[in-house]
């Protein structure tokens, strides 16, 4: 099963939610609207205006709404024990606002914003936002869970999109869900540093071997995987 998520937020700085949206999408890619919920959130801070003005969502529609904490417990937000992927449009954004335990341990994220650079040129779509994507895929045309699509940048309107993105973006490119899952994750074997991006890791050791020592050393690195494989690299040169 997977989940698809959308988080509106106070703004660009040291965001806090404003307003949840989710569904579920069976095994089949099919929409379970059973499934389709949305709370607003009081984000105990002053929403900014330009968030305002993107979300239109204001302090005061938000001051006597449950907090995010809250919003969490009720059971319906859970996510559901037979989920296998959790999707969101740019998952770096909406994933720092699931606290630390909430997503069970197994379940896989995969950001529609990375696979949609993988499987669809830039030049064609001007740009790879949710709503661009929306138009330019034509899921606009026939989508499923329409009548929870009212305007962007509100949670379950997003979230729907999202969801239509994803099974579209599937269907052009014949893929399973875990393909356009592996598609998406980083190639461990390729430095993502500046001095030597793109350049293999084994290539990156025998050419500055001190460098990748100080960055084994000095840096904190954001994929685990990563630094053990450069680590079992370095040490076995």
């Amino acid at each position: 099963m997977i989940e698809v998520w959308d988080f509106e937020s106070t703004g660009l700085v040291e965001p806090k939610a404003t307003q949840l949206g989710k569904c579920r999408l069976s095994k089949d890619l099919k929409l379970i609207k059973s499934s389709c919920i949305s709370y607003y959130i009081n984000p105990e801070k002053e929403i900014s205006w330009g968030a305002m003005g993107v979300t239109g969502i204001t302090n005061e529609m938000v001051a006597d709404k449950p907090t995010i904490d809250e919003v969490l417990a009720n059971k319906k937000s859970k996510v559901h024990p037979d989920t296998e992927y959790i999707v969101c449009h740019n998952m770096t954004y909406d994933q720092q606002f699931f606290p630390e335990g909430f997503v069970p341990e197994g379940v896989k994220f995969l950001c529609t914003l990375k696979l949609a650079r993988k499987l669809i040129d830039k030049s064609l779509c001007g740009d790879h936002k949710n709503t661009t994507l929306y138009y330019f895929l034509g899921c606009y045309k026939k989508p499923f869970g329409k009548e929870f699509i009212e305007k962007s940048h509100d949670g379950l309107s997003d979230s729907m999109m999202t969801a239509n993105v994803l099974v579209t973006m599937l269907d052009k490119a014949n893929l399973t869900i875990e393909e356009a899952y592996q598609l998406t994750q980083p190639d461990i074997t390729v430095c993502n540093f500046p001095k030597y991006r793109g350049l293999k890791w084994s290539e990156a050791i025998n050419k500055d071997s001190p460098y990748v020592e100080w960055l084994l050393g000095n840096v904190d690195w954001q994929d685990e995987k990563e630094f053990l494989y450069v680590k079992d690299l370095f040490d076995n040169q």
